[in-house]
């Protein structure tokens, strides 16, 4: 098992505190390896989207499951539950690159993207699009949703507030866990913010802002 604790087998589960497009995911994935690995059953629930951890999941089965608590109603209603979210081992998954994160939210925003569950066939996948779809999309010049943009930032800020365990940033998934799972990131490279959109320099602005409250906050860390 890697150094970082990625599950607690006192613990009902694991619980991976997170926001969109920062590798929930993937970690997830890792997770279940290496429990499975060691034969370790295993219950993967994946996103919360406000499901109650203690009324919605049975955990009386001595099975160990796996949680993604990517949204902020799933994150008010953990924070309404500190007793039980005691229970569980807690992850705080971070993205400290808000540039590529911004990116990366980007084409998740698009309605032709997995974002959009009624779409059948998406243009823009959850991982593994085609470098040149990016490139035909940003030819066009378009103009950043910046509503949607601090609608995900105050869901980033939101995790800051949450109790852990275990803090893991984007950057280091590879480096820690590629042995465990393929590494297949969606290819941004040669993407900037300021030059690829109509607002790139207010959106870069708005960024930079965001990112120093965040590291403001992070210093008030809160640990189970």
């Amino acid at each position: 098992m890697s150094e970082i604790q990625l599950y607690d087998l006192k613990k009902r589960g694991t619980i991976i505190i997170s926001s969109p497009r920062m590798g929930s995911h993937y970690l997830q994935d890792a997770i279940e390896v290496l429990l499975r690995r060691q034969q370790i059953p295993c219950v993967i629930q994946d996103q919360l989207i406000g499901r109650d951890i203690y009324q919605d999941i049975n955990t009386d089965a001595g099975k160990y499951h796996i949680c993604i608590a990517n949204d902020l109603l799933s994150k008010e209603k953990l924070m309404q539950q500190t007793k039980h979210l005691e229970e569980w081992h807690v992850i705080h998954l971070t993205r400290s690159d808000i540039n590529s994160w911004a990116i990366s939210c980007y084409f998740m925003f698009q309605k032709n993207s997995f974002g959009n569950p009624l779409i059948p066939h998406p243009r823009f996948l959850h991982r593994g699009t085609q470098r040149s779809a990016y490139q035909d999309h940003l030819d066009q010049y378009p103009t950043y949703p910046l509503k949607l943009l601090t609608m995900q930032m105050g869901n980033r800020l939101r995790t800051c507030d949450m109790p852990y365990h275990v803090c893991i940033d984007y950057a280091d998934l590879a480096t820690y866990f590629g042995h465990v799972c393929p590494w297949r990131p969606n290819d941004y490279t040669g993407i900037d913010l300021e030059r690829d959109f109509k607002n790139g320099p207010q959106i870069k602005q708005v960024l930079q802002a965001w990112q120093l409250a965040e590291q403001l906050l992070h210093t008030d860390d809160t640990f189970l």
